[in-house]
């Protein structure tokens, strides 16, 4: 059914586009069926163009208590949010703007919300890929 599918939009594109003239592009120069073919090809193979892509908010002014697995320096909070993701266990991050602190927790907010507390100069950031294992 899906070859069947498939065989329909190409010729589809081919019948329909095959009288155009080509559009000039900013990347490079490809004709509408090329384009549609693309389209195609990505959509049948079901590839996940957002895989991979995760959100996480940060919360500024607040820090999670009694969980740091390490605590390191760290120029600012990327830095910070790249160790954590090297680093095993790691849930959520702490860190302190004015002394570059960065603390990598073992839990998050959710799991213990009563040890979520206000600190003034801190910044609270979960890991989006906490739990998931690296593909090899």
């Amino acid at each position: 059914m899906l070859v069947n599918n498939i065989i329909f939009i190409f010729l589809f594109c081919v019948c329909h586009f095959v009288q155009k003239p080509m559009k000039k592009t900013l990347l490079l120069t490809v004709s509408p069926c090329f384009r549609c073919i693309c389209i195609l090809t990505i959509w049948a193979s079901g590839i996940d163009v957002a895989h991979g892509c995760s959100r996480t908010d940060s919360v500024e002014g607040y820090r999670l208590n009694g969980h740091v697995i390490t605590s390191q320096a760290q120029m600012n909070i990327w830095s910070c949010f790249q160790a954590c993701k090297r680093t095993l266990g790691c849930q959520s991050i702490n860190y302190k703007v004015e002394t570059y602190t960065c603390d990598i927790n073992n839990r998050t907010k959710k799991g213990r919300p009563y040890k979520f507390a206000a600190m003034k100069g801190s910044v609270y950031l979960e890991n989006p890929f906490r739990g998931r294992r690296k593909r090899i």
